[in-house]
């Protein structure tokens, strides 16, 4: 400290940067060069759906439609990625979920096998997908086993290049309790004073003004006025737990970049300085590749099934009219199933009573706090004929 040199060298290293960040780029690579993508995904797409035997116009129709959506917003190499993607893990035997979210609007998703839900069947649509008035990247969560989710990720490596290829930075900030805490650990403060005042703010305006947490600034002045210098500053880094970029040029010319190491591994992987929002404002796609342990157990079980009963479940196909699975949810019986084991969920199927598939499609989508609160009541008591 003291030393006037600190701030000199700092200052000549800031006039020496001449980087300039380009926005609104495409950085998307081409799925083969020599090709016309949005022909090429026509062409795969309409003989993916003869090969579901499926000639029904009403389809021909819709995929057309979504196809020309597609064309217009430049999205076909996206789903010509995507697609290479999920068939190269199908070959490899890589277990994988059926489709999540709003990817289950897409008719050309079902066609191209990334989904496995007919969306005209259950009257879904492709709007909240894809709205042709903005031209944001559609979002489609891939789930994968979570025991080989780094084989997904080698590939997309090996697939588009080493160093076109990275992970995406998180970027945690102080918030208002943690950032207490955290001064208060710095300064030594017992902690039976810190926990004694955290359930009682949420923000630091609130630890001000309340009774306990006035003693606490009086007594502790240091630490309310650190805490305000530090609140809504970065805290901590971490690596997104799906996202990775895919780019048509080394990243390396696109944002900073650094390595991490790997999960449950030895080795480092490359990791975007940038997060998730400003990655994608200088062109850079997200490509979510999650790894869930229902998945593998779910390819375990199927596994274990075929060599021991000789029965393939996937192609035999589960019914969606079994009775005796819908006693067994509307009983509670779902730990283990995803999602549906969280004890709010259990809750609300013990609440509204679950008999067959749209009852589960409901209970999915009034499990969330905002619809639970403003609506479940009222829909669950409709649905007993209470009201």
């Amino acid at each position: 400290y003291g030393d006037a040199s600190i701030i000199s060298n700092t200052l000549e290293v800031a006039e020496k940067c001449s980087a300039k960040i380009q926005k609104g780029r495409s950085l998307l690579p081409k799925y083969i060069k020599s090709l016309d993508s949005d022909e090429y995904l026509e062409e795969i797409a309409v003989f993916a759906l003869r090969e579901k035997g499926i000639s029904d116009q009403v389809y021909k129709d819709r995929l057309q439609k979504e196809l020309d959506i597609i064309k217009e917003l430049n999205f076909s190499d996206y789903f010509l990625i995507i697609w290479d993607l999920i068939k190269w893990a199908d070959t490899n035997g890589i277990g994988r979920g059926p489709g999540r979210g709003s990817v289950g609007g897409s008719l050309l998703a079902y066609a191209l096998d990334i989904t496995k839900v007919d969306p005209i069947k259950y009257d879904l649509l492709f709007a909240r997908f894809i709205n042709p008035e903005r031209n944001d990247y559609p979002d489609i969560d891939l789930d994968f086993e979570d025991k080989r989710r780094h084989e997904v990720k080698s590939y997309l490596v090996s697939r588009w290049g080493e160093d076109n290829v990275a992970a995406i930075s998180t970027y945690g900030e102080f918030r208002a309790k943690s950032v207490i805490k955290d001064v208060s650990r710095v300064y030594t403060l017992p902690f039976s004073d810190v926990n004694g005042i955290t359930p009682l703010f949420e923000t630091l305006d609130e630890l001000k003004t309340n009774t306990k947490g006035k003693i606490f600034c009086e007594r502790y002045p240091d630490i309310i006025t650190t805490a305000e210098k530090l609140e809504g500053r970065i805290r901590n880094t971490g690596v997104h737990a799906a996202g990775m970029v895919v780019s048509s040029i080394p990243l390396s010319e696109v944002c900073p970049l650094e390595t991490r190491k790997e999960v449950g591994g030895g080795g480092r992987s490359l990791v975007t300085a940038f997060e998730m929002n400003d990655a994608e404002s200088v062109g850079l796609i997200k490509i979510d590749v999650l790894g869930l342990k229902t998945v593998s157990v779910v390819s375990d079980c199927l596994k274990i099934i075929k060599q021991r009963h000789g029965v393939d479940v996937e192609e035999a196909s589960v019914k969606l009219d079994d009775g005796d699975v819908y006693r067994a949810i509307d009983r509670g019986d779902t730990i283990g199933v995803f999602q549906a084991d969280a004890g709010a969920y259990r809750a609300l199927i013990g609440q509204m009573g679950i008999s067959d598939f749209n009852d589960l499609v409901v209970s999915n989508a009034l499990v969330r706090p905002g619809a639970l609160l403003s609506q479940g009541e009222d829909y669950i008591s409709r649905k007993k004929g209470l009201s």
